[in-house]
């Protein structure tokens, strides 16, 4: 009943969605848009897109799995209904409202899930640099000079982005690995801070470390960047796709 409910939910943002689409559009402009589609690639396209929305969703599922072993279903709905709602509102709401519905549906903790979250967003870049980097070294093997003007700015920013990414996991790991020491303090004797503030604070701290679990589990860390890789990848083909069909795939280097 619940996962039907759901589903109504995701049905109507999307018919919300397409009836403010349908209604602001410029009907000349769109019909001549649409005579140059090759409608095979933007079927692919959308194949392929919907691919990367299931790889993602499994990630997220890896991540969650420490706290509960939720169905696939309900992470994809909260997925889709986040990606629907950063069409209307910016700042990037599907990163707390996905989160925000999960622990709603399946009695989560929201720290607990939004910190799987936040591991996820330094996970993908991982797998988004783990496919830069071969790309700018074939950009480099194929004559394009990597100190170009359009690539330079990303063979510096490379570097910075996985130190980055890299120390944000470690701070991550070494906060789940304190989780305990950390409540102990925050049940000290500490008389300056009132009583009900440091049990909320306490759990808070031990429900968002309970969420970062999965960074003591190797294995399962490296299921999520396996996920992370094929997703980048299948968006990144599903970009190119999208290009194919309006015939716009000519290297932005050229």
């Amino acid at each position: 009943m619940l996962i039907l409910k759901k589903r109504y939910i995701s049905y109507l943002l999307a018919a919300g969605l397409l009836f403010l689409f349908l209604s602001r559009a410029d009907w000349r402009v769109l019909e001549a848009e649409l005579g140059r589609f090759e409608w095979t690639l933007l079927i692919l396209a959308i194949a392929i897109r919907f691919l990367s929305l299931v790889a993602a969703s499994l990630r997220w599922r890896a991540l969650l799995t420490p706290l509960k072993m939720v169905a696939l279903a309900p992470i994809f709905s909260a997925t889709m209904i986040g990606i629907s709602a950063d069409t209307l509102v910016a700042m990037q709401s599907a990163e707390f409202i996905r989160p925000y519905l999960v622990s709603r549906w399946e009695s989560i903790p929201f720290n607990s899930t939004l910190a799987t979250v936040i591991v996820e967003w330094f996970v993908d870049l991982l797998g988004i640099l783990a496919l830069l980097v071969p790309a700018t070294m074939v950009f480099r093997a194929s004559g394009l000079d990597g100190s170009s003007s359009h690539l330079a700015p990303v063979n510096r920013a490379v570097p910075f982005v996985l130190a980055a990414s890299l120390l944000a996991l470690g701070l991550l790991w070494f906060l789940s690995r304190q989780a305990t020491k950390t409540g102990g303090f925050l049940h000290g004797n500490d008389l300056t801070k009132p009583p009900m503030c440091e049990g909320r604070v306490s759990g808070w701290v031990g429900s968002f470390s309970r969420g970062l679990e999965v960074m003591r589990q190797p294995k399962r860390l490296m299921q999520i960047t396996f996920y992370s890789v094929l997703s980048s990848f299948l968006v990144g083909l599903c970009t190119w796709v999208v290009l194919k069909s309006f015939g716009l795939t000519t290297p932005f280097w050229a």
